[in-house]
């Protein structure tokens, strides 16, 4: 299964590293629920304004429990 694409950055003035990191992960074994999920920030800041940005689709959520998964970066792409 691959993950879509996430943002890493280390802060600083400018940030340290900015990069897009792909990954892939495998499910050797879990209990998986599916359903309906929600979206929730916890910390609202002006410099890193994920909050304003409109959420165009909600897509089904899964819950995995008792999982065994294996984690792979497979691609970093700078931010420029």
């Amino acid at each position: 299964m691959t993950a879509g694409p996430q943002l890493q950055v280390l802060p600083g003035e400018p940030p340290v590293v900015a990069e897009f990191v792909e990954s892939s992960f495998d499910v050797v074994r879990a209990k998986r629920r599916v359903g309906t999920g929600s979206f929730h920030l916890t910390r609202l800041s002006d410099r890193d304004p994920q909050h304003k940005l409109p959420v165009v689709e909600q897509l089904e959520a899964a819950l995995y429990t008792d999982a065994l998964v294996t984690l792979a970066a497979t691609r970093t792409s700078p931010v420029k």
